[in-house]
């Protein structure tokens, strides 16, 4: 509610005023306080009106915040026996576990997950239009998670029958390893995801994904698991057989480049998720 103001008095008669200013002067400022007496009634029942609102408003206030506070119970470590003022739990009850990382709900017996957020989270995803290769630097490999799967969907060379391959970087990419990617026990210059890959109109390149391990460690090796199908250059469909490389580095890995050993990346997407701890 708006408050009605107040009126201005208008000057008061002094002592060193003449007789008839100090009249006029006297008579005008007495009947403005009539006045101003009026005002300040109508305006103390305004303002009181106001605190009473405000008061309402506080108490409805604070009812809400109870009421949440009810059903949303914060972050616990374990399960809660009652809520935050120690009643029973309202069935529809939540709160955030801080050891599991998972949102759970009370069912009126029992509480249950309703949100893991302990899985994968999507980062980015990049469609390939010809490129030389496709790849990730630390703004995505930025060290928030020490796993990361990268998911291919129809990847396909622009040349024939050539490998799909992948190597990984510890300076954001300035350079790549081009050493040290241990199957069994021969060491190669790249990870192995496809090979023998095909181009024709009727072959869909490579499809799977590969997960990298590790990859925050400055003092330990790095591990890459590979599934992937290789739709070939004769139209077969061949499953990827090395699954796993052991990539001897000890510093962290900060990039990683995708690419055909002949010709670009025609086309194709490859999606990045982060594995949480």
């Amino acid at each position: 509610m708006t408050i009605s103001t107040i009126s201005t008095l208008p000057t008061a008669p002094a002592r060193t005023d003449t007789p008839a200013t100090f009249i006029s002067r006297a008579d005008a400022f007495l009947a403005a306080l009539v006045t101003m007496q009026s005002e300040l009634n109508t305006s103390i029942g305004e303002m009181n009106t106001d605190i009473g609102q405000a008061n309402t408003d506080a108490a409805t206030v604070t009812s809400l915040y109870d009421s949440f506070d009810d059903r949303y119970l914060g972050a616990k470590s374990s399960d809660p026996a009652l809520d935050n003022d120690g009643d029973a739990l309202l069935t529809g009850a939540l709160y955030w576990n801080t050891v599991s990382d998972v949102m759970k709900a009370y069912t009126g017996s029992s509480w249950q997950v309703v949100a893991d957020l302990s899985g994968t989270v999507f980062l980015t995803s990049v469609t390939a239009s010809n490129d030389a290769s496709i790849d990730f630097d630390n703004t995505i490999l930025d060290g928030t998670y020490d796993e990361y799967i990268f998911r291919f969907i129809n990847v396909v060379p622009s040349s024939d029958s050539v490998i799909f391959t992948a190597q990984v970087s510890t300076d954001n990419g300035s350079t790549y390893l081009a050493t040290g990617y241990r199957y069994v026990a021969t060491n190669y210059t790249f990870i192995i995801l496809g090979q023998l890959v095909g181009s024709a109109a009727n072959e869909n390149g490579v499809s799977g994904n590969m997960t990298l391990m590790g990859v925050t460690s400055s003092t330990e090796y790095k591990g890459a698991l590979v599934n992937t199908m290789v739709v070939d250059s004769s139209g077969n469909a061949d499953p990827e057989p090395y699954p796993q490389f052991n990539i001897q580095t000890a510093s962290a890995i900060d990039a990683v480049k995708f690419y055909f050993g002949a010709g670009n990346v025609e086309s194709g997407t490859i999606s990045v998720y982060g594995v949480r701890r």
